[in-house]
Order: C-alpha cells, then structure tokens, then sequence
C-alpha cells in the first residue's frame, strides 16, 4: 500500500513539473545574403540561461533546435567563409522562428 502511494506522488510530481516548465521549439533558415541560397551545415549554437545546445542546417538550410526553455538567449551562427553572426533572442512563444542571412568574409591569403 505504501508504495502503491509513493508510486502515485511520484507520478502526480512528474506530471506537474512538466505542465510548469515551458518550453518551444526553434526553428530557422540561414541563406547568403547575396543569393539568397541556403547554407547547408551551418552551425547555430545557443546558449544562455544555463543553456548551451545548437544544431546544424540541413540541405535547405533549415535548423530546428527542440525543448528550449523560455528566456534571453545568445545566438550564434557561423559557416566557412562567411562572417559570424551574433544577436541577442528572447524566446517567449509557443514555437520561434529565427532566419538568418550570412555575408560572405574576405579573406586576404599571404
């Protein structure tokens, strides 16, 4: 009987903690801002909040980082031969979209 109880609350305590702790998905797309072409295998990387997690775009560019809690963020995409982008996001909605476009970084070889 006991544990049939304990087994109940510890179910009722996971439950609860599940409902509060609210989270989205965020999802983009990273193209050249000449072009207008996707970069594939860009790297997106967020951290913050206690938070360091990324992913990397796909054929189309697209990204799509899962269960990220709400709060400020820094977001950080980089891709060979392009410059980095850096910006600030505020993550407060059920689902987030973030696009962005990289320019490309000349670089002088000696």
């Amino acid at each position: 009987m006991i544990e049939k109880i304990r087994n109940l609350i510890a179910i009722t305590f996971i439950t609860c903690t599940s409902l509060y702790s609210q989270s989205i998905n965020l999802t983009g797309k990273i193209t050249d801002s000449q072009t207008d072409d996707p970069l594939i295998g860009a790297n997106v990387v967020l951290s913050g909040n206690g938070l360091s997690t990324g992913a990397a775009t796909d054929i189309n560019g697209e990204y799509y980082i899962k269960d990220v809690p709400l709060g400020s963020y820094q977001i950080k995409i980089t891709y060979i031969g392009y410059s980095d982008f850096n910006s600030n996001l505020e993550v407060s909605s059920d689902s987030q979209t973030f696009n962005a476009q990289l320019s490309i970084s000349a670089i002088q070889l000696d």
